[in-house]
Parts: structure tokens; sequence; C-alpha cells
């Protein structure tokens, strides 16, 4: 059954990419999955890429005895967008000792603290700021003017919802 899903997900990436799409992978570090032809085949496609992360770099926690603490569980992800990959590939600074993580707590585990989502967030807005600069003519827009583009929005809130809002 493993098998099968793997090779379905790297199916359902495949067309992602030949679409030009975007896509991100996620497994365990040690899964026998990364060895297998699917996943190998998928990341030697063009602009293929796997990085590893250390979740506990991302404030993964657990607890034991009482006891909170990071939580290691090393993890691979592979991408077709490098500035992503980039942002997830933080790694233990082995300044601090670990929880283990034990099969009842891998399942609270699964869940991602804000660290790893971020950082995905973060590495598709870079990835999609550099696609599209790379895209964009450079005799319509000049680099300051696609800056600006880019630049966060102000948040401006029209005078009649500010009114809507206040209360008595």
């Amino acid at each position: 059954k493993a098998t099968r899903h793997i090779k379905c997900c790297v199916t359902l990436c495949k067309l992602q990419a030949a679409e030009g799409r975007r896509l991100l992978c996620e497994h365990p570090s040690s899964a026998t999955s990364w060895t297998s032809t699917h996943l190998k085949e998928l990341c030697q496609r063009p602009r293929g890429s796997t990085v590893r992360a250390d979740q506990c770099a991302f404030s993964l926690t657990s607890t034991k005895d009482g006891i909170t603490g990071p939580a290691f569980k090393p993890t691979r992800f592979a991408s077709n967008r490098q500035l992503v990959l980039e942002e997830l590939g933080l790694r233990c600074s082995c300044d601090h000792s670990h929880v283990h993580l034990y099969e009842r707590k891998r399942a609270a585990a699964a869940r991602y603290p804000d660290g790893p989502c971020r950082a995905i967030c973060r590495g598709v807005k870079k990835q999609v700021r550099e696609d599209m600069m790379s895209s964009i003519s450079s005799k319509r827009f000049g680099k300051k003017q696609l800056n600006a583009m880019f630049a966060p929005a102000k948040r401006v809130w029209p005078d009649h919802w500010k009114e809507d809002t206040q209360h008595d």
C-alpha cells in the first residue's frame, strides 16, 4: 500500500510540474520512500531538489515525564522551487537536548508548528516574486517599478468601514 501511495503522490507531482506549477512533498528524513525509484526520479527532474530540516529548529516540542523540550524529528522536503527549499532547510543548532517522540506522541508531532508553515509561505512568496520578475519584460518595467509592485500593501480602511465597526 505504501508503494502505491508514493507512486500516486509522485504522479500528481509530475502532473503539477508538467503544467509549470509548484510542488512540495514532505516525509520523515529516514523513510525508505526517499530511496524509491519514484521519488528519486521526481527529485532528478529539472529544478527538482530536496532539503533536510530538523523540526526542533522550527520549535517542535514534545513532553516526556512532565518535561517539555525540543523534538528533533528530521524531515525531508522535495520541491521544484529552490527558494521554498532554502526557507525550509533549517537544521538543529545542537545547543539543546531533545525530548524523544514516542509512538503515541508522534500523532501530535504530525501537526506542524507555525515555523515550517511560515517558512513555506515565505519561500512561496519569494519564489512567486522571483518567477514574476524573470517573466516580465525588463523593457516595460524597471527593477524599481517591479519592487514597488511586490511591496507589502498598506492596509487602508474606507471611512464607512470604520463607522460600521464603531459601537456605542
